[in-house]
């Protein structure tokens, strides 16, 4: 069976032309990857709830309380998607102020002066954070949007380019040792 030009070309560029449409859609929108990550996390709760009640029904009671807190938390997720990118941030902005705070505590007790603007520049950055949590999920989002478009060009480029075969020879073997 032959394989049209067309055919090839889809089969060749497909992958790497998703992989660049993703990045840009992260580069580009990275508040709609987030709610997307959260509507998956409430739809994977809702059918964990289902799976708990479709158990309760064949008889196994343990199931109705893990089913009702699955269903409440999957409808909460659904209703607020962007709820997971900001619980993260804002618990590590908590983190980083804590630990910017502690940092500038122990200097102050060292009385060494061994530096007090990283730990204020710590603690700083986790009031950001806590203010404005969706900041680091942007942030990260569009990092990883521009990672997958360097990817797919470099794999569009490469496929484009080609690679050089091995020839037909007896170099082309690789003996392995016989166990």
């Amino acid at each position: 069976m032959k394989i049209s030009g067309i055919q090839k070309a889809i089969r060749t560029f497909a992958a790497p032309a998703l992989m660049c449409l993703l990045g840009l859609c992260l580069l580009l929108r990275p508040d709609s990857a987030s709610a997307l990550v959260g509507k998956l996390l409430g739809w994977g709760c809702v059918l964990g709830a289902l799976s708990c009640a479709f158990a309760a029904c064949q008889g196994r009671p343990g199931q109705v309380l893990p089913g009702i807190g699955l269903g409440a938390a999957g409808v909460f997720l659904l209703l607020n998607p962007l709820l997971p990118a900001m619980a993260v941030s804002r618990l590590l902005g908590v983190f980083l102020l804590f630990q910017g705070g502690r940092d500038l505590w122990l200097n102050r007790q060292s009385r060494s002066g061994a530096g007090w603007v990283l730990p204020l520049l710590t603690a700083a950055l986790g009031l950001v954070l806590i203010l404005m949590p969706m900041s680091v999920a942007r942030l990260v989002l569009r990092i990883a949007g521009g990672i997958l478009v360097f990817l797919g060009a470099g794999e569009i480029w490469n496929r484009i380019r080609g690679r050089k075969r091995l020839t037909r020879g007896d170099d082309d073997i690789v003996d392995g040792e016989k166990l």
